[in-house]
């Protein structure tokens, strides 16, 4: 099972103490842990996600990317309006966004 954050409609305590009895491995950042052991997951069946890294389970595999969400945004980011405002905007291509190396968009 795959937690990206702590944020309630991610990180449903009540739905995670139900789905425990199937014996889930939980792929979650450290900042997760503590809630985790508190209702019951045990060290082995917790992994941390690291940035950068890729877990592999068999034929399922994880890569940990930085946090970056463009949420119903309907502009061209590379318009000169875009620019002017911001910073380091990401580049798209192709319909393919760029993903940051740190937070935030622009500076």
């Amino acid at each position: 099972m795959l937690l990206s954050h702590e944020q309630q409609d991610y990180f449903d305590l009540s739905g995670l103490q139900r789905l425990a009895r199937l014996d889930p491995v939980i792929v979650a950042p450290k900042s997760c842990h503590p809630k985790l052991w508190e209702i019951g997951y045990p060290d082995q069946r917790i992994a941390e996600a690291r940035c950068g890294e890729t877990r592999d389970w068999g034929t399922f595999s994880v890569q940990v990317v930085p946090n970056f969400m463009i949420q119903g945004m309907s502009c061209d980011l590379s318009s000169q309006k875009f620019r002017d405002l911001f910073s380091d905007l990401p580049v798209i291509e192709n319909s393919y966004i760029e993903l940051l190396t740190k937070p935030g968009l622009g500076a």
